[in-house]
This record gives structure tokens, sequence and C-alpha cells, in this order.
């Protein structure tokens, strides 16, 4: 609710100021933010409110393209600075910095930041529940939100680059509540408050067509007609000398009614003054407005600014025609809802008509509307009399764009299937505007004739909360303590679809509010969701919207859509598709962009492919046709997934030898593989869903080798705490095929669950022992190494040092064998360590110099960096400092060469350890908490690290 004092002084609590000098304020006293670097830090942060900001873009803001070598730690500095200035302020944590790769993101309340404020006091000014507000609540609602500016927006940030841009955007932002601002004024009579006003802003902003328009309303309404003639002829000079380009049709128009002395300039009550005369006869045939309409505040705004758009060049003016916005989104997105409530808002601005056309695009049972229809509805609704609508499509739209000539007309065309299907409907005058709703995107409209495309996605969950929190008030209910985990867990059962919203606020009526409970658990099934999101006997429900567009479909699309329900994750790629299809992926790919233009799928990159929640459950819920045992989509599927997940193992390579594995997976066409780490990354979901899908197709071979080929990454990124699990799991399938080496791989990968993870080492030795017992027993030289290695490092880890360095020489000596380079470093790494569990650093020191140089000989980066970490640890331990910072940094950059991210966090441990000894206890500490926050996703022991040090300084 917008209510009460908004001028930036005397509120109480904290604030965020952005209109006028950057600052922070409690009760109305400036917080002391430091330097202006960051305060510009602050600025950004707040600019981009609940979105990630990149560190470059800060880095760019800051240094421009040349930033110093220690930008990221300085940056680092800043924000550390503003979160405990921000921790300090009063309140239930009114802000805070959170730290989300690539950047940063501050999370706070839009309600304290002066800017989003002026911009909801403004978007209440532009619409109300049944139609735009009275002009007395208007010019109320655009001065409060004028009240708020302090001064130049963003101070003395203002003047350049990054912020510089932002500010002429606001300053752009606060000129146009000016203007709407006198246009309200001028509704209620006000022409002697505001000329002098008007005056000094054209004196400022002399090409401000709209202000220059509303100046010769207010001039000619005193009597000072030759003085308005004169303001138009002055900037018509303007414009031609300094653009080449004449005044807008907008202005034109007001300056003819001046000179033949319109009487409608000179207003009547509420009536907007400088709108054209309107005919009695003109149509207005919009829908009703959709009551309880809520949320979309950024579509909303984008068509504002298509709408206010200017074209530059009277060539461009000459050769343009209509505005035209495509709406597209998938079914139940609230395209029409948006669009008709668009067409209210700026309804006044077409006096000679508002015409509405459904095209019946989704219509299952009629089909689309043919052209001709359309075009005789058109041609009706301007006048024209039924029996003098020509014949034959051509002459029905040369008909039309006759009748709609030099007429300021908007048309709603809801529902359209095609571009074919648009494009006769279409006026030729470029002071029309056309709105279209399309299942489909229409790229052919934006082609041929220019239209913007808007993007229609799901509601934010805010919006979608506030929908059902007005169905709860409808019949005397709110939401409270009570119910707020229910009615937010509605929403993201509804996946924020507006239609299965709507329905299940209309339930909520229906029920009085009291069947919360009920509804969740009815919705909590996911085999009857779908069902129980429709209402009048299902006759409007998401099921209905949903078969409409898949009985459009062509088979082979249709085959395709329902492989994107048969795979379990939320994204996939075109060729695991394929694979599922057992297709050419080039053909595939062509499907799934026809089914993302149709809004069925989503295009998340142009080879990944995903879809709304209910869109997939809808999907899963299809028959896909079984081919036979061990041929069927989910066998393809997982047989995929095994020879892409092999091959990135094998780029990975971040074992000695690997042991080589027999060909399981069937020839399957694989993309570029590019970066291994990337890949993983990236499939690290659908991985895991893989191995639960050959779990159930009873695959016990594929179960484990699946697992076993995580292997590389698990150790990369330090998931061990999460992959302990999956181990297990591959043990019981080996077990059940009596697959012996899938044995000892497993009690492989449970032992460097124990090594490495943070669950400590019960039964690690016992589990060692078992996996070296086996690989003797299968005799294969490359697992009987690495089985030993396992050992030896357990024993360390356990203290039994003794027993440890016999092993520890073995496996030395039989990666030697092997002629193993990658082999023999590791084993002089776990020698090193026992060296340093020993206390014998320099002959620690001594080792970790060769295995750096046998991981340099081998081209392993991470590995290298692991060395690197080593050295910069025992020169440390050495108190040889210089050295230590020299091996941290190097470490630093090493790790971050190759995505290494828990190596990046032991290389800044280092650091700060290094700043320590140095006396700098501030950056050891700045230098800690960024290592902290690229551990905190991690499950490495590493971050106890981190964590114990900054608990030690703080």
């Amino acid at each position: 609710m917008l209510n009460g004092d908004d001028t930036p002084g005397g509120q109480p609590g904290a604030r965020f100021l952005l209109l006028g000098p950057v600052e922070v304020t409690v009760d109305g006293r400036p917080v002391p933010l430091g330097s202006r670097a960051v305060r510009s830090v602050l600025a950004l942060l707040l600019l981009n409110r609940g979105t990630v900001v990149p560190t470059e873009r800060i880095a760019e803001m800051l240094w421009g393209h040349s930033p110093p070598a220690s930008a990221r730690t300085i940056l680092h500095g800043y924000v550390s600075r503003l979160r405990r200035q921000l921790a300090a302020l009063p309140g239930d944590s009114p802000a805070d910095i959170r730290t989300k790769p690539p950047g940063y993101r501050i999370e706070v309340d839009g309600a304290l930041i002066d800017l989003v404020r002026a911009r909801d006091l403004a978007a209440s000014a532009g619409a109300d529940a049944d139609d735009a507000p009275g002009p007395d609540r208007r010019a109320r609602l655009l001065r409060q939100a004028l009240k708020l500016w302090r001064g130049p927006s963003l101070g003395d940030l203002s003047d350049e680059g990054v912020l510089g841009s932002m500010a002429h955007s606001i300053e752009e932002f606060r000129l146009d509540l000016v203007e709407q601002r006198v246009a309200a004024d001028l509704e209620l009579g006000r022409e002697g408050l505001v000329t002098a006003e008007l005056v000094r802003l054209l004196d400022e902003h002399p090409l401000r067509e709209r202000m220059a328009a509303h100046l010769l309303v207010a001039l000619y309404r005193l009597g000072r007609r030759a003085d308005a003639v004169a303001r138009y002829q002055d900037i018509r000079r303007r414009l031609r000398e300094e653009f080449g380009v004449d005044p807008s049709p907008h202005l034109q128009r007001t300056y003819e009614r001046v000179l033949r002395d319109d009487p409608l300039l000179l207003g009547s009550g509420n009536r907007p003054a400088i709108a054209a005369g309107r005919d009695a006869a003109a149509p207005r045939q919009l829908p009703p407005e959709v009551g309880g309409f809520t949320g979309r505040a950024r579509e909303l705004a984008r068509l504002r600014e298509l709408w206010e758009r200017r074209r530059p060049t009277e060539a461009e003016r000459a050769g343009s025609g209509p505005r035209i916005v495509v709406l597209a989104g998938p079914p139940g997105a609230g395209k029409s809802a948006l669009a008709v409530t668009w067409a209210h808002r700026v309804r006044h601005h077409y006096p000679d008509g508002q015409l509405f056309v459904h095209l019946g695009g989704a219509d299952g049972r009629n089909g689309p509307v043919p052209p001709d229809s359309a075009l005789r509805q058109l041609l009706v609704g301007l006048g024209v009399r039924d029996r003098d609508v020509p014949a034959g499509v051509a002459e029905r739209a040369a008909a039309f764009r006759s009748s709609a000539a030099d007429r300021r007309l908007l048309l709603v065309f809801d529902d359209a299937a095609s571009t074919e299907q648009v494009l006769p409907l279409l006026p030729a005058g470029r002071d029309c505007l056309v709105l279209v709703t399309s299942r489909r995107r229409l790229e052919g409209l934006v082609v041929r004739s220019g239209a913007a495309l808007l993007p229609l996605g799901m509601l934010a969950e805010d919006d979608a909360v506030e929908l059902l929190a007005g169905a709860l008030r409808d019949v005397g209910g709110e939401i409270d303590g009570t119910n707020t985990d229910t009615v937010v867990e509605l929403v993201r059962l509804c996946g924020g679809l507006p239609l299965a919203l709507r329905i299940v606020a209309a339930r909520i009526i229906a029920g009085g509010g009291s069947g919360l409970a009920t509804l969740l658990s009815e919705l909590g099934d996911e085999r009857d969701r779908l069902v129980r999101l429709a209402v009048e006997d299902d006759e409007i429900s998401v099921r209905g919207a949903f078969d409409v567009s898949y009985r459009d479909l062509p088979p082979d699309h249709a085959d395709v859509f329902r492989l994107v329900g048969a795979h379990p994750g939320s994204e996939m790629t075109d060729h695991v598709l394929a694979a599922m299809a057992g297709r050419p992926v080039r053909e595939v790919s062509v499907v799934v962009d026809e089914l993302a233009s149709r809004h069925l799928v989503d295009r998340v990159t142009p080879d990944r492919v995903g879809a709304h929640d209910l869109l997939r459950l809808y999907a899963r819920q299809l028959d896909v046709p079984d081919t036979g045992p061990g041929s069927s989509p989910r066998h393809r599927m997982v047989a995929y997934y095994l020879a892409a997940s092999e091959r990135a193992r094998e780029a990975l390579q971040l074992s000695s030898q690997p042991v080589r594995l027999e060909p399981l997976a069937p020839e399957v066409e694989l993309p570029e593989l590019g970066d291994a780490v990337s890949w993983y990354d990236r499939e690290w979901a659908n991985l895991g869903q893989a191995v639960a899908t050959a779990e159930a197709l009873g695959e016990h071979r594929r179960v484990w080798r699946l697992i076993w080929s995580l292997m590389p990454y698990v150790r990369f990124r330090h998931l061990l705490d999460e992959a302990g699990g999956l181990f297990e799991r591959g043990l019981a399938a080996a077990r059940q095929d009596g697959d012996r080496l899938g044995e000892c791989l497993m009690l492989r990968g449970q032992v460097s669950v124990a090594l490495y993870g943070s669950t400590g080492l019960p039964a690690a030795l016992d589990r060692a022992v078992a996996a070296s017992e086996i690989a003797e027993e299968l005799a294969g030289p490359e697992l009987v190494a690495a089985t030993v290695a396992d050992l030896f490092t357990v024993r360390v880890q356990l203290g039994l040092f003794e027993e440890a360095r016999s092993v520890g020489e073995r496996t030395l000596t039989l990666y030697r064998e092997l002629g193993d380079v990658a082999g023999q470093a590791m084993a002089l790494n776990n020698l090193a360590l026992l060296d340093q569990n020993e206390g014998r650093l320099d002959s620690a020191f001594a080792r970790c110099l060769a295995v750096r140089e046998l991981y340099r000989i081998t081209g392993r980066p991470f590995h290298e960096a692991v060395a690197l970490n080593n050295l910069a640890e025992l020169a440390g331990e050495l108190r040889r400092w210089d050295a230590a910072r020299d091996y941290a940094e190097a470490a630093l950059r090493v790790a971050g060469g190759c995505g290494a991210t828990v190596q990046e966090g032991k290389a800044l441990i280092s650091l700060g350890d290094v700043h320590r000894a140095s006396g700098d206890e501030e950056l050891a500490l700045a230098t800690w908490r960024r290592a902290e926050e690229l551990l905190r996703p991690t499950s490495s022991p590493i971050l106890r690290e981190a964590e114990q040090r900054i608990a030690e300084a703080s």
C-alpha cells in the first residue's frame, strides 16, 4: 500500500537513497559509507536489486578497462566494508550482500529504496482497478513521487561510465513523471499554476515535445494564443536545424487545434484536455479489464517504453507503419489479460476507436479465424455496412487500410495462430497501435512488419502470492503466520503459471478460504495435479489449455515433446533428446526450435532445452511408446549419459593411468565436449537422474559405470559428501551383478569420500584393504597401484606412519614400473604428506618441488595447483613468508585458470596467513572471508580452515 510521507528525510528505520547523493540513512540521519568507490559499489548493487552483478562489471565501473592486478581483493574489501555497515543497521537485517557467482547480489526490501518507491508510486498513478485513476489522485501520487528527489540522481557518481548512463535514465524517468503530473493538473484546470513551470522546464529541456504540447494547451487556455503559436514555431525550428525532423504527430495535432480554436482544448471536467476529438460512433470493443490483475511490472514497463519510443529521423518516420507488439508465451501465461490491461491504460490516446478480434489460434474446436472473416469484423466495427464489405481477402484488406487511414486506432488481435493470419489485418497508419497475443513467437511479424516481440514468462513469486492473497481478501481472509507456508507452496506447485494461479484463486474463493490445506494436499500429488487445476466442469483447465497446443503438433514434433516429459531432468540437451528418439541431432534441433516457438519448451541455451514444471508434468503423463527390452527412450538416455560422462572422465584425467573399461554404451552422437568441468557442472543433476533411471531399469553395470565416471568431477569440486550415497548404491549394483571390478572401484570411491570429505575415517581402512585384495585378485597393474596408493593415504590419515612409509615406497615403485609420471607425482606427494606429519618439513618441501615439476610435465593444472598449495603451506610452516606468498599467488592463478574453486580457496587461506604474518590483520581477514565464500558451496574440509581463521580473527 502506498501512503504516508514519502519525503526522504524524517522516515523511521533504514533507507537507501539514490535520488540525489547516494546515501544510507537511519531515522533520517546519514550513515558514513566511506569512499566514492564504496558508494559506487553500493549504488550499482541497489540499481540491480535482486540481480547478480558480475564482478567484471563492478570492476569496469571502478577502473574502466584497466583494473589493477589486485582488483578482486580490493573489491572484496569494499564489499566486506559494506556488509559490516549493513549488518550494523537497526531492524531485522534490512539489507544483505550475497556472493553469487559470477558476482554479488544485494537483497533489500524495495520499499526502503527511494527509486523503487518512486516507481511504485508512478505505477499506482498509471492504473487502477477499473481504469486510470482520476486526475486529482494521479497528480497527488506523482507529486509524492517527485518529492523523493533531493538533487541530481546519484549525486557526484553521475558524471561518467556505467553509473552515468543509469543516472541519465533516472533523469528521463523524473521528467516523464513531471510530464504526467502536468497532464493531470491540466485535466483539473490548473493551467495558471503550471504555465510558469512549463516555461522553465522547456528552457532546460527545449526538445521535450510532450512538455511543449502541454505548454501550448496551457497558454491557449490563458488566452495567450499567439504565445502558443510562437512556442510551436520555436521547437519546430530547433528540431529541423538540429535533427532534420518535424515535430511529432501529437504535437502537430495540438498546434492545429490551437490554430482552429478547437473547443476540446478548453477541457471539460476530468476529460483529457490534450486528447484528440472522439467520434461518437468510434468503436469501443475492448473486453472488460481482468479483475485482480497483479504483477507484470517489468512487462508493463517494457510496453510503455515501446509505446513511447520516438523515431529519430524523418525518413524513418515516413517509412514506418503502426506500432506492433507481439505478446508471446505458453498456454495459460496471461497474454490476453496483459494485452487487455495495457490497452485500457492507453485507450484514451486512441479516440478514433479500439477494436478487438479473437483470432482463435488455440481454438481446438473451430480452428483459427480466417483473415477474411477477421477483416469483415474490423470493417463492420469501423462503421462499414455489412452489405458494403467487399469479397476476397485482398479487397477487404485494402478497404480496411482505407477506412483506418489517418485514424488513431488501437487494435488487439488475441490468440493469433500465425504471421500469415495477422499480416492482412494490419493498418498502414503510423498512429495506430497493434497488440497481438499468440502462443507462437511470430518472428515473421518481426521481420516483415518491424513488430516488437515481448516474451511472457511466469509470474514472480511475490506477484503470485499477491494474486492468491487477493483471493483470500475477497472472502475476508488474509495471509498470516498460520497459512503463509501453505500459500507459498501452492504458488510453487503452480509454477507461477497465471492460469493455474487463477484457478487456485477461484477455488479459494469457492471454498471461502477455509480449504487451503485440502487444496495443497490435492495439488501435492503429481498424478492428479493437472486434473485438480480446473474449474467449471473442466471447461477452464490447465490440461485443456495444454491439450490444444499438443493436438496441433505434427506427429514427429509430438514425439519429441513426449520425450521432454520422459527425461527426468528439468533441462536437457538436443543431443540426449536425439539419442532418446534414435534420430539425428540436426533433425531433433529443428523440431525443438519449433516447439520453442510454440512455447511448449524453452531454449535455455542454443543446445539446452527446458520446460515449465506443469508442461513437463503434462508431457510426462503422455504415452511414450516402448520399443522393446533395452531399447526404450529411457534405456537410450542412460546409454547416452554413460558414453558422454566416460568421455568427460577421460578428458578430465585427475587420476594417473586410468583403469581401462570395455565399451559398454552403443554409438551415440555426442556434442563437442569443450571444457570437461563445465560439462559436468551443467549435467551434474542429469547424471544423478541417469543413475536413478539405470537402477529402476535394473541395468546394474551401467549404474556403477556411471557413478565411476563421475569420480574425477567429484574430486575436482570436492562433492564427496554428496557422492557418498552414490558409491554405496554403486557398490550394491556391482555386487548384485557379481562384477568384481565394479566392486573394487566403488570401494575406492568410498575410500575417497572418507579421505577427502568431511565425515572422518570410519571403516576407511577396511574398504581400502578390501579394494586392494580385489585388485590383487584381478591382477591389473594400474588397479593394484591405485589401491596400494589408497592404503598408503588412509594409513597416513590414521597416524599409522611406520606402516604407511613402506606402502608409500611400494606405490612409487609400482608407478615407476608402469612409466606413469602422474602416478609417480601422486606417490611423491603422499610421501611428502608423510614427511610433513612426522615433522620433516625440509624433506617434504623438497618432495613437493619434485611433484610440481612432474605435474608440469604432464600438463595437469589442477594437480599443479595442489602442489603449489602444498608448497605454500609448507613454506608458511617453515616461516619462509616471501616464498609462501609466491607459491600461494601462483596456486591462485593456476587454480583460477582451470576453475578449481577448492584450490583457489586453499590458496587464499595461505595468502591470508601471509598477510597476518606481516601484521595486516584487516587484509588477512578479508582474504579468509573471500576463501570462505568460494568454499561455502562445497563439502571440502578446507572450508573449516577458513572458518576457524575468521573466528580467531573476528
